[in-house]
């Protein structure tokens, strides 16, 4: 259970300790979150494209057990 709380408390962590860290280094704070949401918004794509896919297989089968059907008819 320990293990897991800590795992839990260091994801909450990263990303306020990421901006601490490139703060300590004088990076700009604008350029962080910049990196940030440009990783979250590939992260998006990333699931969109996913579900797109998953989509598409679904289809095909529906598509390939209506043909199947049909010759089984003729």
């Amino acid at each position: 259970m320990l293990k897991i709380k800590f795992i839990i408390k260091n994801i909450i962590h990263t990303k306020n300790s990421r901006i601490i860290y490139y703060k300590k280094r004088n990076v700009n704070k604008y350029i962080i979150i910049l990196c940030l949401i440009i990783l979250k918004f590939i992260y998006i794509v990333f699931i969109i494209i996913f579900i797109y896919v998953r989509y598409i297989v679904r289809a095909a089968d529906i598509v390939s057990i209506k043909a199947k059907i049909i010759l089984k008819k003729i």
